[in-house]
Parts: C-alpha cells; structure tokens; sequence
C-alpha cells in the first residue's frame, strides 16, 4: 500500500497502540511489522485466529506472561 493509504488509515498510529500493550520484544516488534491486507482470504483467517484467541482468554484466563 501506498503511503498515504497508511497516513489515511492512521496505520502507524494503530501500530503503535498495539506495541503498548505487548510485553515482549519480540512480540512489539511483531506489532510494529503488521502490514494491512486486501487478501479477503488472509483477512478471514487473521480475523478467525483473533477469535480462537479471544475464546481462549474468555475460557482460560489470561495466559501467563514469561518475563526475563
């Protein structure tokens, strides 16, 4: 995508909100990698995986968080 689709959307805004609420290096930096998708397909598989995760924090708990 084009930069300004980026300024429009507030992509880096939205990224790094995200970033705030990772714990881990790896995953903020997983957060400030995400790129958005016109792949229905992929965005349909983004959005079932967000769901299973929801489930599981609903049904489990939040899961332990490993600090060094």
């Amino acid at each position: 995508m084009n930069k300004k689709v980026y300024e429009t959307l507030e992509f880096n805004k939205i990224r790094n909100i995200l970033k705030s609420f990772a714990i881990m290096e790896l995953s903020q930096s997983m957060a400030l990698s995400l790129e958005p998708s016109t792949d229905i397909r992929k965005v349909n598989e983004m959005q079932e995986q967000t769901a299973c995760a929801m489930n599981l924090v609903v049904k489990k708990g939040t899961p332990p968080i490993y600090c060094k």
